[in-house]
């Protein structure tokens, strides 16, 4: 039926593979992923580990360690490497294998490289449709109902590499007919040419059918996040979305945003624009909006960064180049067009947007200018401020967090597996921030309650904007005002309740929280999210006193001083809410007598403009024994409900009088 391989080859191999099959296996390197608890969409063993069996060339071996490292302890991956020249004689492996498929609960295979290997005549040695055909074939011999099967399309070579036929057409149009011809049998693609074909002079090495080290990196990483992805139900529906878009450098932090982020938000992976040819709304499409149809609710936020593919220099085929052979792929100014493009797209979904400065350039990147990213950079921050998008410095961060060791954190302008969890600790803390769910708060709790408002034409429209305190006593005060008052408060948008975090968050947000209904009554507050403690240069949460506020005193006076103009267009009744106290001690860290100067600055501010005042802070201080947690900013449910009903009383004193 096939073609054999030399006898001796074949012996060599069918030993070695039964005396792998045999041990059993050697178990994978164990990462640690601080205890957290996934749910997966397969059994696992009475040991809690999830099998992966990885079948591949000499590509496939490169990465497979990487994949280990960061798929953790979860997950034992056992790898088969197709020996080099082992032409179309599957029939020995796939027979071995099919007793074990049972115990694995996904294996990938690839089988690609030989399908370029040159024969005698310079042909490639296997035809087109003969090797379409044995890929199949392998891959339907090895369906099983408790075993998902992957398939990774063969990766790109480089011209003139000895012994291989380098014919890009035809490597193109093999994946695309495996591709559809799998996708038909319910086996999963993990597209690694694509990846790897705009990113070649990165990730090939020269003269070489192999990558280079961060060519397997990525290729490592792109593999573990589609394993997960099949494996692993991550994804709650309480829970908010987050969706990180952008380059490759995204792809290499996506897997540990997930981690650090699980419980906490679902993230999501897609792509920005890879080549000088772009259609944002059909990028905004695929990448976002699909998603979103899929997972049946909008993004809460999205992290989105595009710079790196718009500063590289290309041939005139699309192929990266150098600056000496090459021109930009996107010039600085088509590049402030296309942004601002992009920008209004994703304004589009009401998510809440952050911005992500682009990474910088290297000086061994052949296909960029050293520095050029400070000058992009710069053109992203103008457009970002003029639409009030937070920024996450990600420059700065690579630049005072891996400058002490280069090569542990960076693979030219890529990031080692360190290097990316260094950025993927600044994107959490950041998402974190917006997020705003702190150990004892009442959003861990909030999906228990309706958020929606039913709302009665005749009656006043009171909206409530505030932290997770405020969040906690909301439903006390709804339920008061039933039948009074239509009761809201910000949402996000799923329709879950949002924090409003600190004041230059809540800057960015007020327009979409205020929308187009006629207010009669705004309740707010801002805070405890403004000093809480930070790290300097990172925007991560701090436990240590000493370090500085998210806002300090000054800028939080100007950005009360515009809240509060911009909430008195609405000609709504205005009522702010102190600040409330809390003990020494509380994580992350704030200091209790920032309450008193941050609540003195403020209440100036409303009596300068005539705005009411709702004092928590005094109602609250004689009862932190009472209503409080314990060393938390937080309070209890009776605690809460006490402040509810001094809230309702002043809304119902204040629409009184307008009466």
């Amino acid at each position: 039926m096939y073609t054999k391989l030399n006898p001796k080859l074949c012996i060599v191999f069918v030993v070695c593979l039964v005396m792998f099959i045999l041990s059993g296996c050697n178990p994978a390197t164990k990462n640690e992923q601080g205890g957290t608890i996934v749910e997966w969409a397969y059994p696992a063993d009475d040991q809690g580990v999830y099998h992966v069996l990885l079948i591949g060339d000499l590509i496939t071996a490169g990465y497979v360690d990487e994949v280990r490292k960061l798929l953790g302890d979860n997950v034992l991956v056992e790898f088969i490497e197709i020996p080099k020249g082992w032409d179309r004689d599957l029939d020995a492996l796939l027979a071995q294998i099919r007793e074990r498929r049972a115990q694995w609960d996904l294996i990938q295979f690839n089988y690609g490289l030989d399908a370029l290997r040159a024969g005698s005549d310079g042909e490639a040695i296997i035809p087109l449709q003969e090797y379409n055909e044995l890929i199949v074939s392998a891959l339907k011999s090895l369906q099983s109902v408790s075993t998902h099967l992957v398939w990774a399309t063969t990766t790109p070579i480089q011209e003139g590499v000895e012994d291989y036929v380098v014919n890009g057409e035809r490597l193109y149009n093999t994946n695309e007919m495996l591709t559809a011809e799998l996708t038909a049998l319910d086996v999963t693609t993990n597209d690694l040419w694509e990846y790897a074909s705009i990113r070649k002079l990165d990730m090939l090495l020269e003269g070489k059918a192999e990558m280079n080290a961060i060519g397997y990196q990525m290729l490592g990483e792109v593999t573990a996040g589609k394993i997960r992805e099949v494996l692993i139900r991550t994804y709650k529906a309480e829970l908010p979305n987050v969706l990180i878009l952008g380059d490759s450098i995204s792809g290499g932090y996506k897997m540990h945003v997930m981690n650090r982020m699980l419980g906490k938000a679902n993230v999501i992976h897609g792509n920005t624009a890879f080549t000088s040819m772009i259609d944002w709304a059909a990028i905004v499409r695929a990448n976002v909006l699909n998603k979103e149809a899929e997972n049946g609710k909008p993004f809460d936020v999205i992290h989105f960064n595009w710079g790196l593919h718009a500063l590289k220099y290309i041939d005139d085929k699309g192929d990266l180049s150098t600056s000496m052979q090459g021109t930009q792929a996107v010039p600085i100014d088509r590049y402030e067009i296309e942004l601002e493009k992009l920008v209004t797209e994703l304004k589009k979904t009401k998510a809440t947007l952050i911005w992500a400065m682009t990474t910088p350039t290297h000086p061994k990147t052949k296909w960029s200018v050293l520095g050029d990213e400070l000058k992009y950079n710069e053109v992203a921050k103008k457009i970002m401020q003029k639409h009030g998008i937070l920024i996450n410095d990600l420059h700065r961060t690579v630049n005072e967090r891996m400058a002490t060791d280069e090569a542990k954190y960076k693979n030219g302008v890529h990031y080692t597996t360190e290097g990316s969890d260094i950025l993927a600790e600044q994107i959490s803390q950041t998402l974190l921030r917006l997020i705003n769910i702190e150990p004892g708060s009442t959003e861990e709790q909030a999906h228990m309650n309706d958020w929606g408002t039913t709302a009665q034409e005749e009656l006043p429209n009171l909206l409530i904007l505030g932290d997770s305190i405020s969040i906690g006593y909301t439903p006390f005060v709804k339920e008061a005002l039933q039948g009074q008052v239509n009761v809201y408060r910000s949402v996000k948008a799923d329709g879950s309740p949002e924090n409003s975090g600190d004041s230059g968050v809540g800057l960015t947000k007020l327009d979409r929280w205020l929308g187009e209904t006629q207010w009669d009554v705004i309740h707010f507050n801002f805070g405890l999210h403004d000093f809480k403690r930070l790290t300097p240069g990172m925007g991560v949460n701090s436990n240590d006193p000493t370090q500085p506020a998210y806002t300090s005193l000054e800028q939080y006076k100007v950005n009360i001083e515009k809240i509060v103009e911009r909430l008195k267009k609405t000609g709504a009744i205005l009522i702010f809410a102190t600040t409330t106290p809390f003990p020494d001690g509380v994580i992350p860290s704030r200091i209790p007598e920032d309450s008193i100067n941050y609540n003195k600055v403020a209440i100036e501010i409303m009596n300068k403009h005539n705005v009411i005042i709702n004092d928590f802070y005094s109602l609250m201080l004689p009862k932190l024994t009472e209503y409080q947690l314990p060393v938390n900013v937080h309070f209890n449910k009776q605690g809460l409900q006490y402040m509810s009903e001094q809230t309702v009383k002043i809304v119902q004193q204040q629409l009184k009088q307008r009466e």
